[in-house]
Parts: C-alpha cells; sequence; structure tokens
C-alpha cells in the first residue's frame, strides 16, 4: 500500500511545461518504431518505408485515440471546453480508437505503397502492443482511469491517489486498485510475452494476419477483464463504456482469426515485401 501525489508535470518554465505523460506517449511511439524497423529488416522489406509509416501511425493513433475518448468518455467536458481537445499531453486517449486510427492509417499506407496488409500488420501489431505499456503509466502519474475503491487488507497493493480524490483530506482518500499498472501488466507484458512463444514455436504454421489478430483478440480480452477494477460508472447492463467497445473487436478478431487459417498464406512462404 502506498500514497501516490507525484506531480504529473516533470518539468515546468514560463514558457513550456514538460509532463511525465507527454514523455512516455512519445517513449511509446520511439519504442514501437524500433521495433517495427526490426521487423521489416528481418522479412527483408525496405526500410525507407518504416519512416512514412511511422508518420502515418502517429497520426492515425493520437486522433483515433483522442476522438474516440472525446465523444464516448467524456463529451459533455469536452464540449464545454473545446480547446481541451487538442490539448492530449493532459491524458485521455481511448485504446479502442488507437487501435481503429492504427488499422485505418495502415490501410491507407498499404494502398498507396502498394502493399500486402496483413504482411505490414504483423510487423506491427507486437511492438504497438508492448509499447502501449508507456501510455498506461502516463495515466498512472497523470493519477487518471484509476481503479475501483478496494479493501486494502485483501489487496495490499492497494493506492491512494489523492490528486483524484483532491476534495478530501488525506486520511479519507480511499484505496484504490492501480488499474493502470494491472493492465500494463496483463494486457501488455503478458500480452506480448505469450504471442512471442506462439511466434518462435508455432509460427511456421501461422498464417500471415494471425499475430495481428491475437494481439487484437488478447488485448481487448485483457480490456474487458481489467474494466471490472476501473472507477468508472457502469451502464444499466452493469458494463462499462471499455467493456462495451472491446466486445467487437474480440468478435471481430475470433471471425478473422478462423477466416485467415483458412485463406491466409503461410508466414514463410514468399511474398512479404509487397504485391508488386
Amino acid at each position: 500500500m502506498f500514497v501516490w501525489n507525484i506531480d504529473p508535470v516533470l518539468l515546468n518554465l514560463d514558457f513550456l511545461q514538460v509532463r511525465y505523460y507527454g514523455l512516455l506517449f512519445a517513449s511509446a511511439f520511439l519504442m514501437g518504431y524500433i521495433m517495427v524497423r526490426y521487423n521489416m529488416k528481418r522479412k527483408g522489406q525496405d526500410l525507407a518505408l518504416a519512416d512514412s509509416l511511422l508518420t502515418y501511425m502517429v497520426v492515425g493513433i493520437v486522433l483515433g485515440s483522442r476522438l474516440v475518448h472525446v465523444f464516448f468518455y467524456d463529451t459533455s467536458y469536452y464540449l464545454s471546453n473545446p480547446l481541451e481537445i487538442i490539448k492530449i499531453w493532459h491524458g485521455g486517449v481511448a485504446s479502442h480508437g488507437g487501435v481503429l486510427g492504427a488499422v485505418l492509417a495502415a490501410w491507407i499506407f498499404v494502398r498507396r505503397k502498394k502493399m500486402e496488409f496483413w504482411d505490414l500488420a504483423d510487423s506491427v501489431a507486437m511492438p504497438l502492443l508492448l509499447s502501449g505499456f508507456f501510455i498506461r503509466i502516463g495515466n498512472f502519474f497523470n493519477s487518471e482511469i484509476v481503479g475501483a475503491v478496494t479493501d486494502p487488507a485483501r489487496v495490499p497493493w492497494a493506492v491512494k491517489f489523492l490528486r483524484y480524490d483532491h476534495n478530501l483530506s488525506e486520511d479519507k482518500v480511499p484505496w484504490r486498485h492501480p488499474s493502470q499498472m494491472y493492465e500494463v501488466l496483463l494486457s501488455h507484458f503478458l500480452g506480448y510475452a505469450l504471442l512471442f512463444f506462439i511466434q518462435k514455436f508455432w509460427g511456421a504454421r501461422l498464417k500471415t494476419g494471425t499475430m495481428t489478430i491475437l494481439a487484437m483478440i488478447w488485448y481487448f480480452f485483457a480490456r474487458f477483464v481489467v474494466e471490472f477494477f476501473k472507477e468508472y460508472q457502469t451502464l444499466t447492463t452493469g458494463l462499462t463504456m471499455g467493456q462495451w467497445l472491446s466486445i467487437p473487436f474480440v468478435l471481430l478478431g475470433i471471425g478473422l482469426f478462423i477466416y485467415r487459417q483458412k485463406t491466409g498464406r503461410a508466414i514463410d512462404q514468399p511474398g512479404d515485401v509487397s504485391r508488386q
């Protein structure tokens, strides 16, 4: 059990404010970029494409994740404060929108470069899954997306988020699940480890696109589970908005997995570079 009250601003100058969240968000893209380049090099793809791909992915993920957060999670606040929409460094992104933005950006990219979509997706999916943990740690530094109130006697790793419950005196601040860290461990680290071993030991039997689809299924399944520990208002059915948005991704992933196993090309067969 510990009290969390760190200032989310790392450096505050007269003309510039550097936040932990902003640095971690940028770190996520840097790690993803390095890993994508490695995957593309291993496949014999043109590394020059990785630089332009980064631009597409940054725009797609940032816009998608921000807009879904604005219109699905806190619409009334952003309609009342429209300038806050562009202040992404203050936090507030939705992973569901990030995935949609990434898929759309990748689709536009492969259409312009005349590449095969699933080959590119397999180079990007696992790096994105792993790099996403930076963003959740950024949420922790911002004291946002906090967990539900819990009993520290049963959850010895419970946290007091003083900045989240700032209207209460410290002795009245409740202990909460560190749900951001649950997502870091379950969705990102464990998910990446499982996919790494699947690729290492069964990669030769897989079809192109399989790793992308498995990453999507795992991430949104894990997201559905973690939502039970978050401090979100539930809907009338007892599910949160995050859970409702996760269900279609899981079902779509299962359908795509079955389809790709029947129609896809084996990963180790020729054709990884382009359709030209």
